[in-house]
C-alpha cells in the first residue's frame, strides 16, 4: 500500500459517509458506496498483511510513515475522524463487508463502535509520537493546512454576512514565511498542491508561497513580507462570497455572470478594510488591484490607473502597489499551472512563457523577469520527459543559471513507476518534453512523501 492507495481508500470512505448522511443506512446508494469502500480497502493491501493508519495532530501515517500529501488533501475528513475518537484504523485482509458499515456509521453519525475483533479494528495499535517517522515534515503540512483553515473560516463568515478576522491570516503567513526561509525548495514544491473542489483555497495558499519567495528575492523586510503574504493569501477572498456554481462553471460565463465575477476584487477589499488594523491597508489594496493589469485595462476600473499620465514617461502599472504587481504574477502562474473545469493545466515552463509574453501589458515586466529568475528554466514541480524515456520531477531551483536543477525519477526508461524515487542528474540536451501531472498521474507534491504517485485532493 502507498499514498495513492490510501487516498483512494479515504475518498471511498468519505463518499460512503456523505451518502449515509444524505440517504441513511440501507439506501441503495449508501450500500453501493460501502461496497466501493470495501473494494478500496481490499485493493490497498496489495496482497499483503494487515496495515495500520494512525492519526496524530491532523496528520495521517501509514504504519510509521507520514503521508503529507494525503494529510493535506483530506484534511477536513481526517479532522472529522479525530473528532469521532479515531486514533488508528487497522485493516486486516480479507476485508469483511460487515465491518465497513460500523466504521461509516461511527464517522457519519457518531454511532458507537462495536466491531472490535473483525477485519477493521479501531484504536488497536496506534503508533506513538516517538515511533513515528518524518515527524519534522509535519511542519510544512501544518503551515499549509493552517492557511487552508483560515480561508475556510473566512469563507464561512462572508457567506453568513459576518466580518472576517485577519489575525489568523497573519499567523498563517508567519508560518509559511518561516517555511520559505528554512526550506525554500520544499516551500516551492509545496506550492504545487492542487484541489479541484477547493481551488480558491489551495490557489490562494500557493500564491502566497510564491509571492513570499519573490518578496525575499527582492529583499523585502519581514514586516513587509507578512503584509505581502497576507495580501496574496487573501487576494481572492471576495470569491468566497460567490455561489459555487459560478466559481466552478465549465462553460464561458454570460455577461451578467462575468460582471458578478469581476466584483470579487472590490468585495474582497471591502471585507479586508472593515477588519484591518492600522498599517494593514495594503492588504486590501492587493485584493482590489490584483486583476487591474499593468497597462490599466483590467478590472475593476481604477481611476488612478486609467487617468492620462502627464509626463508620458511611466505606464499605468507603476501606479499599482508593488505588492499588487507581485501577487498578480504569482496568481497568474498558479492559475495557469492548475487544472480548471474549463481548461487543462499547463506545464510550469510553458506558464513562464505565457508570463513573458504578457510582460508589459498584463504584468510588470521587471517582476516577471524576477519570477523567472526565482523559478529557473525548469521550475520546481516541473515534470520532464528525457530523451531516453525517463520522467523526472524537478525538486528545487538550480544552483547556477546554466545548470540543470535537482530532480527525482518518477518513471524509468521501461515505463515503470519508481517506488523509491532516486536523484537524477541530466543536462538541457536530454530534455525531450515538458509534461503536466495529468499526463503521467504524478502530482509533483508527491515528492514530499518520497513517492511517485498520490491522489489529487479532488479525488
Amino acid at each position: 500500500m502507498n499514498e495513492h492507495h490510501t487516498g483512494v481508500l479515504l475518498a471511498a470512505l468519505r463518499r460512503a459517509v456523505t451518502l449515509r448522511r444524505l440517504y441513511g443506512a440501507g439506501h441503495p446508494l449508501t450500500e453501493e458506496a460501502l461496497g466501493q469502500a470495501v473494494e478500496a480497502a481490499a485493493s490497498s493491501t496489495g496482497g499483503g498483511g494487515a496495515y495500520v493508519l494512525t492519526l496524530l495532530d491532523g496528520s495521517l501515517y501509514l504504519d510509521r510513515w507520514l503521508l503529507p500529501a494525503v494529510s493535506l488533501a483530506y484534511d477536513g475528513f481526517l479532522r472529522t475522524l479525530e473528532e469521532r475518537g479515531v486514533e488508528s484504523l487497522t485493516f486486516d485482509p480479507p476485508i469483511d463487508p460487515a465491518d465497513m458499515a460500523p466504521l461509516v456509521a461511527l464517522v457519519g453519525d457518531g454511532v458507537e463502535w462495536a466491531a472490535d475483533g473483525g477485519s477493521i479494528r479501531l484504536n488497536q495499535a496506534p503508533w506513538t509520537r516517538e515511533q513515528l517517522r518524518d515527524w519534522e515534515a509535519v511542519a510544512s503540512r501544518g503551515a499549509y493546512a493552517s492557511a487552508i483553515h483560515v480561508l475556510r473560516s473566512m469563507g464561512t463568515a462572508l457567506q453568513q454576512g459576518e466580518s472576517v478576522d485577519l489575525s489568523g491570516a497573519a499567523t498563517a503567513v508567519g508560518s509559511l514565511l518561516d517555511l520559505c526561509i528554512s526550506e525554500p525548495a520544499s516551500a516551492l514544491l509545496l506550492s504545487t498542491m492542487r484541489s479541484h473542489s477547493e481551488y480558491t483555497f489551495y490557489h490562494s495558499v500557493n500564491s502566497c508561497i510564491l509571492a513570499l519567495a519573490m518578496g525575499r528575492l527582492l529583499g523585502l523586510g519581514d514586516a513587509d513580507l507578512v503584509l505581502l503574504g497576507m495580501g496574496a493569501l487573501l487576494h481572492d477572498i471576495g470569491k468566497l462570497s460567490l455561489v459555487p456554481a459560478l466559481l466552478h462553471s465549465p462553460d464561458r460565463l454570460t455577461p451578467p455572470q462575468q460582471e458578478e465575477m469581476e466584483r470579487h476584487p472590490l468585495v474582497g477589499a471591502e471585507a479586508i478594510l472593515s477588519a484591518s488594523q492600522p498599517g494593514q491597508e495594503v492588504v486590501a489594496a492587493v485584493a482590489l488591484e490584483h486583476h487591474a493589469r499593468f497597462d490599466g485595462t483590467g478590472y475593476p476600473p481604477l481611476a488612478h490607473c486609467r487617468q492620462p499620465l502627464a509626463d508620458g514617461a511611466a505606464v499605468a502599472g507603476h501606479r499599482l502597489h508593488l505588492f499588487s504587481r507581485l501577487v498578480a504574477v504569482a496568481d497568474a502562474y498558479d492559475a495557469i499551472t492548475s487544472r480548471r473545469s474549463y481548461r487543462r493545466a499547463q506545464a510550469p515552463g510553458r506558464a513562464l512563457q505565457t508570463l513573458l509574453e504578457g510582460a508589459g501589458s498584463w504584468w510588470d515586466p521587471d517582476i516577471v523577469l524576477a519570477f523567472i529568475q526565482l523559478m529557473g528554466l525548469y521550475p520546481p514541480g516541473s515534470l520532464l520527459r528525457l530523451q531516453d524515456g525517463r520522467v523526472v520531477v524537478v525538486t528545487g531551483p538550480a544552483e547556477q543559471p546554466d545548470e540543470c536543477p535537482p530532480a527525482l525519477l518518477v518513471i524509468d526508461a521501461a515505463g515503470r513507476r519508481a517506488v523509491d524515487p532516486e536523484p537524477v542528474v541530466f543536462d538541457h540536451d536530454a530534455v525531450a518534453d515538458l509534461l503536466t501531472p495529468g499526463q503521467v498521474d504524478a502530482p509533483p507534491a508527491a515528492v514530499l512523501a518520497g513517492i511517485g504517485s498520490m491522489p489529487s485532493p479532488s479525488t
